[in-house]
């Protein structure tokens, strides 16, 4: 998908989700799949078969998990859902708009849900590797797929912002942020798709974590809590971005009437406040052949530091490794492509690449 579309896409999403945890409930199953396209050419999230209220989610004996989706601390049953683990899914998905695969599935290697699960557990968040993607949406996806919850986006209005920003540095037209205040209540009922995509009961135990609950804003009026059914949340899910486009047509009509959740465009070109300490640059990979095999070395720019360490995956046959190590010798007698990147405490660099024939 092209940038400027996959931003729009982002911020409207968002908008949607935001929507959502304002009134108290999480998704926890954003997907592509769970992304429709309505007449009026509007993204749409649909299928909240498994939405929970935030304050009730501790409570599920099961949850079904979308593997590819869905975020470290779902996997290993640290957490049954929360604001957080939505915005992974969310930044997870806007990264599958612009690549075409979900971030830690590997062409032509082993995807299968036992060794996707270990890279999204321990493998370093990947870069798009796209030229055209801004490097501060790069490094927002990045902060998006962080492994602990609390280095995430705390909302989705904070990541639909920092995507305007990084919008309006591109210079690409202006999205607006639509955020519904109250939702109708669910109903109950819901199937999971039975495909590749579809998503899997998964029996976590959950170890006391403190996931960070949705939030109430407290302007405008109260709204009515209710018991969550769930069958209703699919056709939800359609009404609040349809809504979302029919307030962006009313508001582009009204003249000065503004949207006060918005901001305006600014000319930063990097999101504000969107990974402070996040690492700039690439590693610099040499590579040759000896008698024994393709030895790679790397290094960083400016040094490394106490407690540094490196993840290489071999883009050729998917093999990958995480290591204190700055060389790797690799016994084959064919073409070696190696991908190296640098992790240091929550961050990590864009990769770089080397081929030796």
């Amino acid at each position: 998908m092209p940038v400027a579309e996959a931003l729009s896409t982002g911020i409207k999403l968002a908008s949607a989700i935001e929507t959502a945890h304002r009134s108290g409930i999480l998704h926890r199953d954003i997907k592509p799949s769970n992304v429709l396209i309505t007449t009026y050419a509007e993204p749409a999230l649909t299928d909240f078969g498994i939405a929970a209220r935030a304050h009730e989610v501790d409570r599920d004996q099961d949850i079904r998990i979308s593997y590819p989706w869905s975020p470290p601390e779902m996997l290993d049953g640290r957490s049954n859902g929360s604001v957080a683990s939505d915005i992974y899914s969310l930044g997870a998905t806007i990264w599958h708009l612009l690549v075409g695969r979900s971030p830690f599935h590997i062409p032509n290697g082993d995807n299968s849900t036992s060794a996707l699960t270990a890279r999204i557990l321990h493998a370093a968040a990947p870069a798009t590797q796209r030229p055209d993607v801004p490097p501060a949406l790069d490094r927002l996806l990045q902060q998006c797929l962080a492994k602990q919850p609390a280095h995430r986006p705390e909302s989705a209005l904070e990541l639909a912002r920092s995507l305007q920003r990084i919008e309006a540095g591109a210079g690409f037209p202006r999205t607006q942020i639509a955020v519904e205040r109250g939702l109708a209540e669910p109903a109950p009922g819901a199937t999971a798709a039975a495909d590749d995509d579809a998503t899997r009961v998964k029996i976590p135990t959950v170890s006391g974590s403190a996931p960070r609950a949705a939030r109430d804003e407290p302007a405008g009026p109260p709204v009515e809590r209710t018991p969550v059914r769930v069958l209703t949340w699919a056709l939800l899910g359609v009404v609040v971005l349809a809504g979302a486009g029919t307030l962006l047509f009313l508001t582009a009509n009204r003249g000065g009437d503004r949207d006060p959740g918005v901001v305006a465009p600014t000319t930063s070109a990097t999101p504000q406040s969107v990974a402070p300490g996040a690492l700039e640059g690439v590693p610099r990979v040499t590579g040759r052949r000896t008698p024994r095999g393709v030895r790679f070395a790397w290094t960083w720019p400016d040094g490394t530091q106490d407690g540094d360490s490196w993840w290489w995956t071999r883009t050729d046959t998917g093999d990958e490794q995480r290591t204190a190590d700055h060389t790797v010798l690799i016994d084959s007698r064919d073409r070696v492509c190696l991908q190296v990147q640098l992790i240091r405490g929550q961050f990590t660099s864009a990769p770089a690449d080397r081929c030796v024939d």
